[in-house]
């Protein structure tokens, strides 16, 4: 099972979205849930250049964290910050040789600024931890946008998650796969995929580009560049209709192969990249919100949303945010309202929806206020550095455009801008931790999980008594319990995770053996990851029915938590005629509104006033809404445009699989399974344009796989045992067996040590199992390989090749010779498993020269015993 999560009364608005979802989706003011609380004002003293970089050295290295998940918060006072901070230069010496941000890349030709924004944070998130751990960083990183952009808009295959959970996620049931990429989304559904063992990956193994030989078109309109994929066949036209006359640039790139005919390019990735991982995420946290609005919708300055970017930065970790963009590209400057195109600052003076992510990489206190446009202009000093991904003039990456700030030294354009601290849109401020230790490949390790569902709205309900939640799974391979995974709405939040092993009849998940338990403070909502330590990881067989209990607690509030990821559902016939009628009322004004726009502009060219071209166009609007030209134009333009709108949000939906048996609540203790809550809080939270679906609890498992030896193979060694020890205790010492009686059995002193050392290594071995191995199963029980190898040579070649007899008759067995002494004289037993020696058969003569090859294979079993339980030390 690889399975990967706020209020609805405060939804997220994805990005970029395509315009026929837009209506659909509300705008983001703060992230879902977050208390806030105002801080102090802006900090604006400085701290001197070493105090700066020690304190940098500090925040940086291994033990550090400005605001650790599972320790106490480090609380940063003002003072702690410097004026200054670019994680392109962390120790301020001018030398951009320690830089841990990855150059600009160029998001062209989709909507895809959330990938690229979270993938640029991750990036610089791992590369910090890199640089603590004195890794070599010269090489730099570079992640997918592709591979997150893709699996963020697909559904959970069955071939990795099973038939259960199959078909869970985002389908796209239009003509165009590559339509996903113009949906937009948010910095969360990189946390709602990575957590699910679903990339990030290499940029080499999943590239952003095509899968097929096409042409991709760069077009300048105006200084204006905007980008469209063609097919080879269509290209002549194409050049041919827009000239340079016309305002229009024309260059193309051409891959290495062109195809003859008409093609679109398809930018699909395969599924067998669907539960690939290069590093796995430990945790994300979802800060403060730096722009808050009073009941009245007053704007104020949230300095502790400010000061948690500032924190996040100083340990190492960019930050990804959305804002309000007035253009996807540059525009000419009398064009823009809020960016200064000279000083390539933007700042945004009233609380509109955002529409673009990109990434925080640094700050400066005093960068001035007068920087801005001077009609819209923030009352204080202070802005954010802000890498885009609209590209950069840097020719060393495939990312040529000539946007951001200009470069002092190269003169070129860098691909940055500075986002004054108080502009009123930025919102949905999230970073993210890796775990660069535990980066496992996929067939090493297991995320036990039901949700697959991205999450874009989160359903959350708060409770005065004790609440909980769990997931119930089933170990579908041997493996290591190795940590516990859940998601939190709420800042400061106490979490505590159980671990019950249970028996299949068992209809609770605590009605169980309770055989782990965690607790951790988180500061911030998001992901978490609390690990087991080593010497607590969880062993189960496979089939083991076990649950993983979570329950939290907001230490601010009081209240306690769940939430489970929510998004919108396919569209229900009713809904769809309405959203049609509403897209046709919406369309015709929009149409008419410029039909009548053109006519004023018309009638002002030939010297009417402002006035008297209203009134004369609001004459010829009435006149052509009544002529059958405009029933033409309805019927063959703008239903068809509504059609075109409404069939793609019913063809582009969300499915949630919660199965009986998977996921449970519990109030005081009564537990019941979510799987027969949901459709009643689904009809609850739908909106007044779309029916949602709810998820699984957001909690997950991640183990280490093992193939532990079972009941049998463990039993069968200690039996190997005993008659390993039996046939050590009745040999004889010999060099050649000639001073052996023809009854007795015999070995050299070589093969006798070697016996010995693999019957002690054996015994550690079986040690390991634990003296309840029949029923229980320890964490350090031995793996199935070693145990057969230990049976195989206890109980057969080796053994046999080192308890030689002393004599061979060829004799009938009634004619070889007996043994005559005195039974306190004789030996105690033949060879082990020779049964013609017990059978009373006079046994065969030894041979001295198997001595060295037995003793070799004993004393091989014996090192390698001895260095399987090394490797788990």
């Amino acid at each position: 099972m690889r399975r990967p999560f706020a209020s609805f009364a405060a939804r997220r608005e994805p990005v970029v979205k395509h315009p026929a979802r837009i209506a659909a989706l509300a705008v983001a003011a703060t992230v879902a849930g977050l208390a806030l609380t105002p801080a102090a004002a802006l900090a604006k003293s400085a701290i001197s250049a070493a105090d700066w970089a020690e304190a940098v050295a500090a925040m940086n290295s291994p033990s550090y964290s400005a605001y650790s998940s599972t320790t106490d918060a480090v609380a940063l006072s003002d003072d702690a910050f410097p004026e200054k901070y670019d994680l392109r230069d962390p120790d301020g010496d001018g030398n951009t040789s320690d830089s841990v941000v990855t150059p600009v890349k160029f998001q062209n030709p989709w909507g895809t600024c959330w990938g690229f924004s979270a993938i640029a944070a991750s990036e610089t998130s791992i590369l910090s931890s890199m640089q603590a751990d004195n890794m070599d960083i010269s090489d730099g990183i570079d992640l997918s946008e592709r591979h997150l952009t893709w699996f963020a808009y697909s559904s959970a295959p069955e071939s990795v998650v099973g038939s259960a959970q199959a078909g869970e996620g985002f389908h796209n049931d239009t003509a165009s796969d590559n339509y996903v990429y113009n949906l937009g989304g948010l910095a969360g559904y990189a946390t709602s995929v990575f957590a699910s063992g679903i990339g990030p990956v290499q940029e080499s193994d999943v590239p952003y580009k095509n899968e097929e030989d096409i042409v991709e078109v760069k077009v300048v309109k105006d200084g204006i560049p905007f980008y469209e994929i063609l097919g080879l066949s269509e290209l002549e036209g194409y050049a041919k209709e827009h000239t340079k006359a016309d305002g229009y640039t024309l260059s193309a790139y051409y891959s290495e192969t062109l195809k003859d005919e008409t093609t679109e390019a398809t930018w699909k990735v395969d599924d067998s990249y669907y539960n690939v991982s290069a590093y796995e995420l430990e945790e994300s946290h979802i800060l403060p919100e730096c722009a808050t609005f009073d009941d009245n919708g007053e704007y104020s300055l949230n300095q502790e949303g400010v000061d948690a970017i500032k924190s996040e930065l100083l340990a190492g970790r960019a930050v990804s945010i959305v804002y309000r963009a007035e253009s996807s590209y540059a525009n000419e400057p009398n064009d823009l309202t809020y960016f200064n195109i000279d000083t390539w600052s933007s700042y945004t003076d009233i609380p509109t929806g955002a529409n673009h992510a990109v990434t925080i990489v640094g700050y400066d206190d005093t960068y001035s206020a007068e920087n801005f446009i001077a009609a819209h202009r923030p009352d204080h000093d202070g802005a954010w550095l802000v890498k885009n991904s609209w590209g950069s003039e840097d020719s060393d990456f495939p990312n040529e455009n000539d946007w951001g700030i200009v470069d002092e030294k190269t003169g070129k354009h860098t691909g940055y801008f500075w986002l004054s601290y108080y502009d009123q849109t930025i919102c949905c401020a999230e970073s993210f931790v890796y775990d660069l230790d535990a980066t496992y490949l996929s067939d090493e390790f297991s995320i036990d999980q039901y949700d697959y569902l991205v999450d874009d709205t989160t359903l959350e309900n708060e409770y005065d008594e004790k609440t909980s939640s769990a997931n119930v799974f089933v170990a579908e391979q041997d493996q290591m319990l190795r940590a516990l995974t859940c998601r939190t709405v709420k800042p400061n939040t106490t979490v505590t995770y159980e671990v019950y092993l249970l028996d299949d009849d068992v209809k609770n998940p605590t009605d169980g053996k309770l055989v782990a338990t965690v607790s951790a403070n988180y500061q911030y909502g998001g992901f978490h990851r609390a690990a087991l330590d080593e010497k607590t990881y969880v062993p189960m067989r496979e089939g083991q029915r076990y649950s993983v209990v979570t329950t939290q607690h907001c230490e601010t509030d009081g209240k306690y938590y769940i939430c489970a990821s929510t998004n919108q559902a396919k569209l229900t016939e009713e809904r769809y005629d309405a959203l049609y009628r509403k897209l046709v009322q919406e369309k015709s004004q929009a149409f008419l509104e410029k039909k009548r726009e053109a006519w004023v502009e018309q009638l002002e060219a030939f010297g009417s006033s402002r006035e008297e071209a209203e009134a004369q166009a609001a004459k010829e609007l009435a006149e052509y809404m009544s002529s059958a030209q405009w029933d033409e134009d309805f019927e063959n333009i703008v239903e068809p445009e509504a059609k075109s709108e409404a069939d793609t949000q019913l063809n582009t939906y969300y499915v949630a699989k919660v199965n009986p048996g998977e996921s449970y609540v519990a109030t005081d203790g009564s537990w019941e399974d979510w799987s027969t809550l949901i459709d009643d809080l689904a009809k609850d939270h739908a909106s007044a344009n779309n029916d949602v679906v709810i998820d699984n609890m957001p909690i997950k498992a991640y183990a280490e796989l093992k193939s532990f030896a079972s009941v049998d193979e463990l039993k069968a060694l200690a039996a190997a045992i005993e008659r390993a020890k039996a046939a050590l205790a009745s040999a004889k010492i010999s060099a050649d067996g000639s001073d052996v009686h023809p009854a007795d059995t015999w070995m050299t002193q070589a093969a006798h040590d070697a016996l010995a050392a693999a019957i002690e290594e054996a015994e550690l071995t079986l040690a390991e199992a634990g003296a309840d191995y029949a029923t229980t199963l320890a964490a350090d029980t031995p793996d199935s390989e070693a145990v057969r190898q230990a049976t195989s040579i206890l109980s057969t070649d080796a053994v046999k090749a080192g308890t030689k007899q002393a004599a061979e008759d060829e004799r009938p067995a009634g004619e070889q010779a007996k043994d005559e002494r005195p039974a306190s004289e004789q030996a105690e037993g033949g060879h082990v498993g020779d049964t013609a020696a017990a059978a009373g058969a006079t046994p065969k003569t030894g041979d001295a020269g198997a001595g060295a090859p037995a003793a070799a294979g004993l004393l091989g079993i014996a090192a390698l015993l001895a260095s399987k339980r090394r490797a788990k030390d």
